[in-house]
């Protein structure tokens, strides 16, 4: 892929106390880009509320076609210092977002910028 601009949502919506979790993978042609989570909304329900999200791997298209995933960061550890929210790759042809929380609507925007 040439030079560009791709955004994808990412929504929370977990209003009744309870810890919930998933991953989403956005999915285009392999080029040179970097990715970028960034916060679009949040709202609170309760005073245990808690929200978290980061890139968890990568795919990097090899020159014969196939594909490796490259793990960025592992999900499911709340409150790391180190979550991973930015990637580049020369060759990236996907990104894996992994969030989670408790009481809260939340929306993230990944963003992957080809150049």
């Amino acid at each position: 892929m040439s030079d560009g601009l791709l955004m994808v949502p990412f929504f929370l919506d977990e209003r009744q106390g309870n810890v919930v979790s998933g991953a989403g993978t956005a999915f285009f042609a392999p080029g040179r880009a970097g990715a970028s989570l960034a916060l679009q909304r949040y709202l609170e329900f309760e005073d245990q509320t808690f929200a978290s999200a980061e890139i968890s791997s990568i795919t990097h298209r090899n020159a014969d076609g196939s594909d490796t995933s490259i793990s960025v960061a592992p999900g499911g550890q709340v409150g790391r210092v180190d979550a991973v929210g930015i990637a580049f790759d020369d060759a990236m042809s996907s990104v894996t977002v992994f969030v989670e929380g408790q009481s809260t609507v939340v929306q993230w925007v990944l963003q992957v910028i080809f150049f």
